[in-house]
């Protein structure tokens, strides 16, 4: 494997593996307060927490899919780390070049998708 294909493997398990914990950690509080608070993942574009019509409405909608987007980028770090930076999962190499990077793009462009219907929706 080259060098640059390395690097880029290695950022884009850190950049899952972030936002993988970022939105476990986001769900958990929002779990536990039950109210909003500045966050990154959290709000739509230029959607701010003071503006929302229903805050119980867009917790509810919101929190099952923070979950889901948390254990889905952690689960593709760990499966994307595993195969191509310590070689301990032997997957082949179209998966690895592939289905696994291609999967983490996929998971965040659901999650725009999510916030967009939640801006139209909560705001």
């Amino acid at each position: 494997m080259g060098g640059f294909e390395q690097m880029l493997n290695v950022m884009l398990v850190v950049m899952l593996g972030w936002a993988g914990v970022y939105a476990v950690y986001t769900a958990i509080r929002l779990n536990r307060e039950y109210m909003l608070f500045p966050n990154r993942f959290l709000y739509p574009a230029n959607c701010p927490p003071e503006a929302c019509t229903d805050v119980t409405g867009f917790i509810a909608f919101q929190l099952p899919r923070l979950w889901i987007l948390g254990i889905l980028c952690l689960l593709l770090a760990a499966l994307l780390g595993l195969s191509t930076l310590v070689k301990l999962l032997p997957l082949p190499d179209w998966c690895r070049t592939y289905v696994l990077p291609f999967s983490g793009f996929g998971v965040f462009a659901w999650y725009i998708s999510v916030n967009a219907r939640a801006a139209k929706k909560f705001w």
